[in-house]
C-alpha cells in the first residue's frame, strides 16, 4: 500500500544513487534558471543540499539529471554555448571526488532539436532519451557511446 505523498525537495527529475544521493534539477532559483544540485537522504529526511560545481552548471539551464548508481558519472541537459542545437546532452565523470569537465555527446545524439531527461536501463546496456521536434519522441542506443567519451585517465 501507497504512502500519503510527502514534500521533498523544490525541483524535478530526482535520479538517485546507491548512497542515497539525489541529483535532481533545483528549481530555487526560477524555472527558466534551474541548476543540477544533490541532497543527501537519511531516515526519510534530507540532510543536507548543495548545487553541484560550477563545472557542471555553467551555463544557462542545466536540467534533468541521470546520475550513475555509483556515482561514476552525471548525464543531464543543457543549453550550454557551442552545442549542436535547442539543448543537448552532456556526460561528467567522477574523478575521485571532482566532476571533469561535461563533454557534448555529440551529433550522433544531438541534433538541432531539443534533446533532454537521459536514463540508462537498470541493466546499463542502453541510453533512453527524449528528443522534441513537433512532440517528444524516445530514442535509445548502447551504452557505449558513453564509455568511448571517457577521459583516457580514467578508464
Amino acid at each position: 500500500e501507497w504512502t500519503q505523498p510527502k514534500y521533498l525537495i523544490n525541483g524535478m527529475y530526482a535520479t538517485i544513487s546507491k548512497n542515497n544521493t539525489i541529483y535532481y534539477t533545483d528549481l530555487t532559483k526560477g524555472f527558466k534558471n534551474p541548476i543540477i544540485s544533490k541532497a543527501v537522504f537519511e531516515e526519510d529526511k534530507i540532510i543536507s543540499v548543495e548545487a553541484l560545481p560550477e563545472v557542471i552548471n555553467a551555463g544557462n539551464e542545466n536540467a534533468h539529471p541521470y546520475i550513475h548508481p555509483d556515482e561514476k558519472f552525471i548525464l543531464f541537459d543543457s543549453n550550454k554555448a557551442g552545442g549542436y542545437g535547442n539543448f543537448d546532452l552532456y556526460i561528467s565523470f567522477n574523478n575521485n571526488g571532482v566532476w571533469t569537465k561535461p563533454v557534448n555527446l555529440g551529433p550522433e545524439i544531438n541534433t538541432e532539436h531539443y534533446e533532454s531527461i537521459p536514463y540508462i536501463s537498470p541493466d546499463g546496456n542502453f541510453l533512453f532519451f527524449c528528443r522534441y521536434k513537433e512532440q517528444g519522441d524516445i530514442y535509445w542506443l548502447d551504452t557505449k557511446i558513453i564509455y568511448n567519451l571517457k577521459p583516457n585517465y580514467l578508464k
